[in-house]
C-alpha cells in the first residue's frame, strides 16, 4: 500500500516538475474578484478554475466526540498491520 501511495505521489509530482518554471505558481491563492486569483502575489486571470479541496474530518463537529479514535486516509499508509474493523466516511479514491 505504502509503494503504491509512493508511486502515485510521484506521478502527481513528476507531473508538476515537468512544468517549465515560468508556468509554474507555488503559493497560497485566493479569489480577489471573479475570474481573478491572487497566488502568492502573483494575478492570474481565468474563465474557469478547477478547485480540489481536502475535507478535514478533524475539523468537522460530527467528529467531536471521537477524537481520540478519528483516522485519515493518510494515517492508514503508516499501519503495520490491520484492524479488524473500521468505518470510512466519505471515502474517496484513497479510503476505497
Amino acid at each position: 500500500m505504502r509503494a503504491e501511495q509512493d508511486r502515485f505521489v510521484g506521478f502527481v509530482v513528476e507531473g508538476h516538475q515537468a512544468l517549465p518554471a515560468e508556468e509554474r505558481l507555488e503559493g497560497l491563492a485566493r479569489f480577489v474578484r471573479d475570474g481573478v486569483l491572487d497566488v502568492g502575489g502573483v494575478e492570474v486571470h481565468a474563465r474557469r478554475v478547477v478547485l480540489r479541496h481536502r475535507v478535514v474530518a478533524e475539523d468537522h463537529p460530527l467528529f467531536e466526540q471521537v477524537q481520540d479514535r478519528l483516522l485519515t486516509s493518510r494515517d492508514v499508509f503508516e499501519w503495520d498491520d490491520l484492524p479488524e474493523s473500521v468505518a470510512l466516511f466519505g471515502p474517496g479514491v484513497i479510503g476505497l
